[in-house]
């Protein structure tokens, strides 16, 4: 009998020590991390248009080894937030104009010592309706002749390496500006058709102005291209870093050249009508990874960040 007890004995003492000591499921059916806060700056977006997404980290900063941020199977970038609180970070999204509405989602991925978590942040496309507008321009501007045609393709492939090779820091510290302050004449994702025809889907806002008007960079940032090309004209384009282009075109005057730093505000060149136009006008573009976004709703995006 005495023995019987010491099993009991020993049998509850066992069953103490295995749920104190060890988990009673797999690690798999464990409750996921709650992981970092995140803040979409709108569940709704227009194609062209571009998603602020902030990842907050602050509570517990040095918890996570790595955050990474994906789209459609394309790696965002994640940086410091400019507020330069620890554990806060930002990532840009670019929604192409040619995206259908749909619901979508941004996958974070996040790292802490044990494993590698997931979250999805929904968000929702709209249906948008873009502007037709109708423009008459040098028929040689539109049926190219063999030359010309060689001469566009060239150049196609030398921008296409300019958003290639950019530079992933982020290089502005405040938000950005128009580069004048001319109205829009022509919005961005506007249907053009050229002597008739359609042509093309303007990726850009055009801005009025006058021959010689002075246009400025709207940040800080490097300028990568600085010639004329056949389409735009007298151009310049400036790398901000974090993926972030902004373009000017038609320019009757360049006064920076590629490879050169220059700060917001600083003075680019004086507008134009130089390549493909109907008159004098700014041509202002921008790309977040490589999609052609609205400038104008790039900027306030980019405004809206609480602590910059």
């Amino acid at each position: 009998m005495k023995y019987a007890s010491y099993k009991h004995i020993l049998r509850f003492f066992m069953i103490i020590i295995v749920i104190g000591g060890f988990p009673l499921c797999p690690a798999s059916a464990l409750p996921p991390a709650a992981g970092p806060r995140i803040i979409l700056s709108q569940s709704e977006v227009a194609p062209g248009h571009t998603l602020l997404l902030e990842v907050d980290t602050s509570d517990a900063p040095r918890a996570y080894t790595r955050i990474e941020l994906s789209y459609n199977e394309i790696t965002i970038p994640v940086i410091e937030h400019p507020s330069g609180i620890e554990g806060k970070f930002i990532g840009l999204i670019p929604i192409p104009l040619s995206a259908k509405p749909a619901k979508n989602v941004v996958l974070l991925k996040f790292s802490d010592k044990n494993s590698i978590h997931t979250k999805a942040v929904a968000f929702t496309i709209v249906s948008t309706t873009f502007a037709t507008e109708e423009l008459r321009i040098d028929p040689a501007m539109i049926i190219l002749s063999d030359d010309d045609r060689r001469r566009v393709e060239r150049e196609w492939l030398e921008v296409k390496e300019i958003y290639t090779d950019k530079i992933s820091a982020r290089l502005w510290r405040e938000p950005f500006q128009m580069p004048l302050a001319g109205g829009v004449t022509s919005a961005f994702g506007t249907k053009r058709v050229f002597n008739g025809t359609m042509v093309s889907i303007h990726s850009g806002v055009d801005l009025r102005s006058d021959i010689g008007t002075p246009v400025f960079s709207a940040n800080q940032g490097v300028v990568k291209l600085a010639k004329e090309l056949f389409y735009a004209g007298n151009c310049v384009v400036i790398d901000h870093g974090m993926n972030i282009f902004t373009v000017y075109a038609h320019l009757s005057v360049i006064q920076v050249a590629a490879g050169q730093s220059v700060c917001k505000g600083q003075q680019l060149g004086l507008s134009g009508a130089t390549g493909r136009v109907n008159g004098p006008h700014l041509h202002w573009g921008a790309r977040v990874g490589g999609i052609k976004v609205c400038p104008i709703q790039l900027s306030d995006v980019i405004r809206k960040l609480s602590e910059i």
